[in-house]
């Protein structure tokens, strides 16, 4: 009781006036009436329609985040940000694409680290270490500094998802953030921080154990999803329903990742094809009417597409779940043998392209240059297509071109293709490449026809991954790797 007393003495306001203030209104916890009347003035704004932004929008805007981030950081259990949030969630989702984008650069040049906070911080953590190791300080400056270090609207974004329709309203922000950004590359380090710091609390939120596998079929499955899987293929595109039917067919698996935040929505779509052998082009496997084909016990899964359906989880690795799940679920279903894929080279002819323009330059007048000026007519519009000729010089070229690209050309100690990268970081092993094997508009233009075959073996997976990612070494098979070992005018 004398405790009791002492607080209460220490907290209570001199005076009788002061006692009975005290006793009428308690003092707020880590709020004050600005805050309310914040939310008042947001809940107003919002009660009517929406109108062009006004010259004090901006400012009201700003307010309003930064009493988000002020409360947070004070307590993270605070009601009251939640009321704001809503208001911020509302009153972008009424925003024009222009509008948001504003909103989006002041969020990123407004609330990043606080330079004289990571200042001071890196001061006290550089005093701490100058005095050694073992004083006593160095680990909470570092801590500190860490804490200092974070971006104020990483604080921004617990809150949000946390909202009901949260998820998906931050998924749509990250969308709108990607756009801008290829708008406006130059001068975007403060979007791209933002950027980074969504796509890490996605990851979080959208991690495996969150996420359910759904197999989708045409008699099934909502018309509005498979609207969607089909409007969303990016590998293969559909002309239309018919295809889509084809590719539901009775050898033909679609399978996607869903999450319980966004119901009805497919974050990820697989497609695979129930076959005798591993194919070595893709008109084996699209364009192929199902209601006509013999019936079969097929060995061999081929997955031949991977679509993300969300530009706003761009980035956020789910298709790594997704294969090895789908795996386990054919595998339930058929005595398969083996499970490949078959996957294009998207930055191939590109990359290719600019080797040859530069050994054209460099090497003029020698048999090099020569060489490369005569595989650059012939991959003018294609031209070899239609030329044994012709055809005859560029493929042991190209081959072996490709064989170099999946195996040796780098960025960061991995793969620089991006589809290669994912394969071989799920364990794939590089087995075969394929000529010819895609020929249409979007297949010659990515990777001049060529098409790799990815071997999903579930007893290497593990070691393959460990020595790619640790080392940056390409698991291939020997008829890959004999391709390196061809000569190359070059």
């Amino acid at each position: 009781m004398l405790c009791l007393r002492a607080v209460w003495r220490r907290a209570r306001p001199a005076g009788p006036a002061g006692s009975r203030r005290w006793l009428a209104s308690p003092p707020p916890l880590h709020r004050d009436d600005r805050d309310l009347e914040l939310l008042r003035r947001w809940q107003d704004r919002l009660s009517l329609p929406p109108t062009p932004q006004d010259s004090r929008l901006g400012e009201e805007v700003a307010e309003l985040l930064h009493t988000v981030v002020r409360l947070r950081r004070a307590s993270p259990q605070s009601a009251v940000p939640d009321d704001l949030c809503a208001a911020f969630m509302t009153h972008y989702s009424r925003q024009d694409a222009e509008a948001r984008r504003a909103m989006l650069r002041r969020m990123a040049r407004d609330f990043g680290a606080p330079s004289g906070d990571v200042a001071a911080a890196a001061a006290r953590y550089a005093a701490a270490a100058r005095r050694g190791a073992d004083d006593p300080t160095a680990h909470a400056a570092a801590a500190a500094l860490a804490a200092a270090a974070r971006p104020l609207h990483a604080h921004l974004l617990a809150p949000l998802g946390a909202q009901p329709r949260g998820l998906p309203f931050l998924v749509a922000l990250r969308a709108d953030l990607e756009a801008a950004l290829r708008e406006a590359p130059a001068g975007s380090g403060a979007l791209r921080a933002l950027g980074e710091a969504l796509r890490e609390a996605l990851a979080a939120w959208f991690g495996a154990g969150m996420l359910d596998l759904r197999r989708l079929t045409w008699e099934a499955t909502p018309a509005a999803v498979l609207e969607r899987v089909k409007d969303a293929e990016a590998v293969h595109r559909m002309a239309g329903w018919g295809d889509l039917r084809d590719r539901l067919g009775p050898r033909r698996r679609v399978f996607a990742l869903t999450h319980a935040a966004m119901p009805g929505e497919p974050l990820v779509v697989l497609h695979a094809a129930l076959m005798t052998h591993a194919p070595e082009a893709m008109p084996e496997i699209i364009n192929q009417p199902q209601a006509h084909l013999p019936p079969c016990d097929p060995t061999t899964a081929v997955f031949y597409s991977i679509s993300n359906t969300q530009p706003g989880l761009a980035r956020v690795e789910l298709g790594h779940f997704l294969i090895k799940k789908v795996a386990t679920e054919l595998l339930k279903e058929f005595d398969l043998q083996t499970l490949v894929t078959l996957s294009p080279l998207p930055g191939f002819a590109a990359w290719v392209n600019h080797r040859l323009l530069v050994q054209a330059r460099e090497r003029s007048g020698t048999p090099e240059g020569d060489l490369a000026e005569r595989l650059l007519v012939h991959l003018e519009n294609d031209a070899w297509l239609s030329c044994h000729e012709a055809e005859a010089v560029v493929r042991p070229w190209l081959m072996r071109a490709a064989a170099v690209y999946l195996l040796w050309e780098k960025r960061r100690g991995l793969a620089l293709d991006p589809v290669a990268a994912f394969h071989l970081k799920n364990g794939a092993t590089c087995w075969r490449l394929n000529w010819r094997a895609d020929v249409s508009g979007p297949g010659l233009e990515r990777s001049h026809g060529i098409m790799v075959n990815y071997m999903y073996d579930l007893g290497s997976l593990e070691a393959n991954n460990r020595v790619y990612v640790v080392q940056g070494k390409v698991a291939a098979s020997e008829e890959v790797l004999r391709l390196l070992d061809k000569d190359e005018a070059s």
